[in-house]
């Protein structure tokens, strides 16, 4: 499972935030919703951040080069 879902699911737990909650916070339908957390979809960034807003936070992306690497 993608850690950003793991995230997502364990945080919506933590806040004891229904899917059908998330869905009226974030504008996200509750089917998608569990698609996500089933990964039966892949959701752009765009989406992870709408479902994470409500939640008190945001998905970034952090690039590491090879050389950065150790």
């Amino acid at each position: 499972m993608n850690k950003a879902v793991e995230s997502l699911i364990s945080l919506r737990k933590r806040w004891k935030v229904t899917q059908q909650e998330l869905e009226k916070l974030s504008g996200v339908t509750q089917v998608y919703i569990s698609e996500i957390e089933n990964c039966r979809v892949s959701p752009t960034v765009e989406t992870m951040n709408k479902l994470l807003a409500p939640l008190g936070c945001e998905l970034r992306a952090v690039i590491i080069t090879s050389d950065e690497k150790s």
